[in-house]
């Protein structure tokens, strides 16, 4: 085991709260190996380099555990983990693993936790897709749900998948579906998921490239259905495009047609994806159009179109749905891992800090 430092301030310069990122191999950290015809394990995490690069809100401490399939993620492999949790001074501590034994692992952790009485949260993910060299990979939604969740949930031992908080002897992984579901009785889990509607307004995040013009431009089609899909998530998910515009284009009657389509939503919750130029205007106009409205609604959306390899756009869906029912009714941003105001976006984008920083070439 290894540890990095990312120091005490993110790539946005900012000082935070400690985050420890556990990696420990599994699909999310693999990459297809044609000689063998399967996905391996890559020889090292991309995992915290990832969050480092989103501009999360904590300072990173990586523990570096090892890099198997979890298959083969024993006892001995079990113990390191535990004792990198109990040595860290974080109260917070993300595990990447694969899903195959994430469950165990996470319930191997919780007793141990609990037996030694340590006082932090400690969140289990992982994902279904490899995230090096899969441009539609669920490791960066999974990653982002993570980050909203472990903001707000308890102290304990959680495993976040399909979109969905469960408590490690509460879980289990469908082989044939896959996807990870409650073994415990109807109703009994509070973090279940729900109802949402996805509004898509256009911007980059459904955007493509075309070689023709060496740049990007708008689909025709939105990808952001099928990518939830392919998360695999615990939630009955209604998708409409409104339009697909670069957000500059956008205009009121735009906006109304949004507004009266959440309106006349039956869904409590919902998300509009968005382009980042015009998203502060837009919030501005759902505030006051929409100010006796009973609805929470998130607007998001990314700097590098989703289905681009390690874009932030899969990460920023990922912590809008971890938000769900969590910021009241009204209307919010969620990027980066943060929620903000449109006033605290357009400080973003004035002093050009939203942007998803290039990560390291990999040795």
């Amino acid at each position: 085991m290894s540890l990095l430092e990312f120091g005490e301030e993110n790539l946005f310069g900012e000082s935070q709260d400690r985050l420890m990122v556990a990696t420990t191999g599994g699909t999310i950290d693999s990459e297809w190996d044609p000689a063998v015809d399967t996905a391996v394990p890559t020889r090292r995490s991309l995992v915290p380099e990832y969050l480092n690069a989103m501009g999360v809100p904590y300072s990173i401490e990586h523990a570096d555990i090892t890099m198997v399939d979890s298959r083969r993620f024993g006892s001995a492999e079990r113990s390191m983990l535990l004792s990198a949790i109990e040595e860290t001074t974080a109260r917070k501590i993300l595990v990447s693993h694969g899903t195959f034994t994430m469950a165990d692992s996470a319930a191997f952790i919780e007793y141990r936790g609990r037996k030694h009485a340590f006082d932090k949260t400690v969140v289990f993910t992982g994902s279904y897709w490899p995230m090096k060299g899969f441009s539609n990979s669920d490791g960066a939604f999974a990653l982002g749900f993570a980050i909203a969740k472990i903001a707000k949930l308890p102290v304990g031992v959680f495993v976040c998948m399909s979109g969905q908080t469960f408590k490690p002897a509460e879980v289990t992984k469908i082989l044939a579906d896959p996807r990870f579901e409650s073994i415990a009785s109807a109703g009994s889990n509070p973090y279940a998921g729900g109802r949402a509607l996805i509004l898509m307004m256009g911007g980059t995040i459904d955007e493509r490239y075309d070689a023709r013009y060496e740049t990007v431009l708008p689909r025709k089609r939105s990808a952001i259905p099928g990518y939830l899909q392919m998360s695999r998530l615990n939630w009955g998910v209604h998708c409409s495009a409104l339009t697909l515009k670069d957000s500059r284009h956008l205009d009121d009657d735009d906006r109304e047609r949004l507004a009266a389509r959440i309106e006349a939503s039956d869904e409590k919750f919902i998300i509009v994806t968005h382009g980042l130029f015009r998203m502060a205007e837009t919030a501005e106009f759902l505030q006051e159009r929409l100010a006796t409205l009973e609805k929470e609604i998130v607007l998001t959306g990314s700097a590098v179109p989703l289905g681009i390899e390690m874009s932030d756009a899969g990460f920023n869906l990922g912590y809008a749905f971890g938000r769900a029912r969590s910021l009241g009714a009204g209307t919010h941003i969620c990027l980066n891992g943060r929620t903000m105001e449109s006033s605290e976006l357009r400080e973003y984008l004035t002093a050009a800090k939203f942007a998803m920083r290039a990560i390291p070439p990999r040795a």
